[in-house]
């Protein structure tokens, strides 16, 4: 307290300096500090400023050669010339206080500011037993590390691209590249690029873990999974934690093995290849005894075993890591497996359990300001409602998502907001409104291969020109979404839903045009089919 008192008795110029050395480091030279400085009119000032510092106790000048030993290596930044003066904080938790007074936006861009000076001609890099590419590495992933967390994933898209070249320059570690690899496949993720999502994230699984298996491999790398599942429930003692030493980089393993089970489950992709990663997470984290990381795959695991129809595993699995979480205090954790905990109650048609879950998701998420997670529980509170069939509170949920999206350039989020506003208005008899938000949806790209946003274009397309008289397009629109959504099948319920849609659209269509009964049929026995797995359909399958 006292310390955050002197800082904030500093002027603004001066308390500027001293963030941004912070950001350096617990040394820092002058020139790096000139060059990275945010503001040009300053960059003159530096000398002036730090003297300052120095007057007030905080900083001190750093004489001679460069220090050696625990103190060189506090520093993060590569040593001065000879006339290029170097300086240091008076104390460590000095530096540290006037770090944690910056916002993660300041600190992001600082940071980037201070890499950026390092990268040029002009920085100034000199002689340090730290390599000047691994200083880079540092505050390229820092950088990074801070855009991800607020939201900024084009810049930390950036940021941990310019991570892993400047690493791999500097022979960093294979585990610390794939930090970074998977840095970048979380941005992409929330950006919608779910291939290049998918891409980086297995690649840096196979360095901390191993090679996710391909689509033929799968089912038998599932199964060895699913018994040493079985192992470790019989056993749970001998192996709870039996790998703690290697915790941090486990629990990194079970995170990456979490998101593609995401990315799978959302692009459709075969469940063998979900079963693997939610399977293989789960055993990876048992391993390395009880988290946050584990707590949220736990949650994967019993949405799986819902859509296998093994409700009492899929339960047990949810109720672990329901617990896990909140006797963890893992807020964010706890609010990731309250959000599957609806995903899964959805799919087997229990709306009133769905809404419930997502509330008690929607409270915690809001209470820890995770903007990311809260526009993913928006959604899933759309496609309840959606698939409920109340529009009226479909109305509400849109315009919530679709600000959390614009927010953080989110397209696969700001698409499915205009899908769910498609929807909204289709069930209030508003089509030209349903009209305009389809041509906002469809003018707003993803990726080729994101299977469940293509499908949910198709189906909304299919109604909104059956509305419009415009039939042809309506039924190419439809039998689009069958394909889509029957090979393979979907592994979620919301895909069943634009199966069901698509194929009321060609069972009307059918009823003017006969040489349509063969596509409404297949439609029929798709859902039918489907129907036995995912039960929010089966009212309508037997209607139809």
């Amino acid at each position: 307290g006292t310390l955050v008192a002197r800082i904030d008795g500093l002027r603004e110029p001066e308390q500027l300096c001293l963030k941004l050395g912070a950001v350096v480091g617990r040394q820092f030279n002058l020139r790096t500090l000139a060059q990275a400085h945010p503001l040009d009119d300053e960059r003159t000032q530096i000398a002036e400023r730090l003297h300052a510092l120095c007057r007030a106790e905080l900083t001190l000048p750093e004489p001679g050669p460069e220090p050696a030993g625990a103190a060189a290596a506090d520093s993060t930044e590569p040593g001065p010339e000879a006339d290029d003066p170097r300086f240091r904080f008076k104390h460590q938790i000095t530096r540290d206080v006037a770090y944690d007074m910056m916002s993660q936006v300041q600190r992001r861009s600082l940071h980037a500011s201070v890499a950026q000076a390092l990268e040029s001609a002009e920085a100034g890099l000199g002689r340090n037993s730290t390599p000047p590419h691994a200083v880079l590495a540092y505050h390229w992933d820092r950088a990074g590390d801070l855009a991800l967390r607020g939201g900024a994933f084009v810049e930390a898209l950036d940021f941990f691209g310019r991570a892993i070249d400047t690493g791999r320059r500097c022979g960093a570690s294979a585990a610390r590249q794939a930090q970074w690899l998977k840095g970048q496949g979380t941005a992409r993720y929330f950006l919608g690029d779910m291939p290049g999502a998918q891409d980086s994230l297995e690649r840096a699984v196979a360095v901390i873990d191993r090679p996710v298996p391909g689509p033929a491999a799968a089912g038998g790398a599932s199964l060895r999974e699913l018994a040493l599942q079985a192992l470790h429930a019989l056993a749970p003692k001998r192996f709870l934690g039996r790998d703690a030493a290697h915790k941090a980089a486990l629990d990194t393993a079970v995170d990456i093995y979490r998101t593609l089970g995401q990315i799978y489950y959302l692009d459709g992709d075969a469940m063998n290849r979900v079963t693997y990663v939610t399977l293989r997470g789960v055993n990876v984290g048992q391993r390395a005894g009880p988290s946050a990381a584990l707590a949220r795959v736990l949650a994967n695991a019993g949405s799986m075993m819902g859509w296998l129809g093994l409700d009492r595993w899929s339960d047990g699995y949810l109720d672990a890591a329901a617990r896990m979480a909140g006797d963890g205090g893992q807020r964010g954790a706890e609010a990731y497996v309250w959000n599957i905990t609806a995903l899964t109650r959805a799919q087997r048609g229990t709306w009133g359990a769905a809404l419930a879950a997502n509330q008690r998701a929607l409270e915690l998420v809001q209470q820890i300001g995770d903007h990311n997670l809260e526009a993913e529980v928006w959604i899933v509170r759309g496609t309840v409602h959606d698939c409920a069939g109340d529009y009226a509170a479909l109305a509400h949920d849109w315009p919530r998502a679709r600000e959390l999206a614009l927010a953080r350039r989110n397209p696969q989020i700001l698409c499915w907001s205009h899908l769910d506003e498609c929807d909204a208005r289709l069930g209030a008899g508003d089509d030209d409104g349903a009209a305009r938000a389809l041509e906002l949806a469809l003018a707003t790209p993803t990726a080729a291969n994101d299977g469940s946003s293509t499908a949910d274009k198709a189906q909304a397309t299919a109604v909104v020109r059956w509305r419009q008289g415009r039939v042809d397009e309506a039924v190419a629109a439809a039998r689009e979404g069958l394909q889509l959504v029957s090979r393979p099948p979907p592994s979620g319920y919301h895909g069943v839903h634009f199966l069901a849609v698509a194929t009321e659209v060609l069972v009307d269509a059918a009823a003017q045009r006969p040489a349509l009964r063969a596509d409404a049929t297949r439609g029929v026995k798709a859902l039918l089919k489907l129907s036995r797995r995912f039960r929010n359909v089966l009212p309508r399958s037997r209607w139809l």
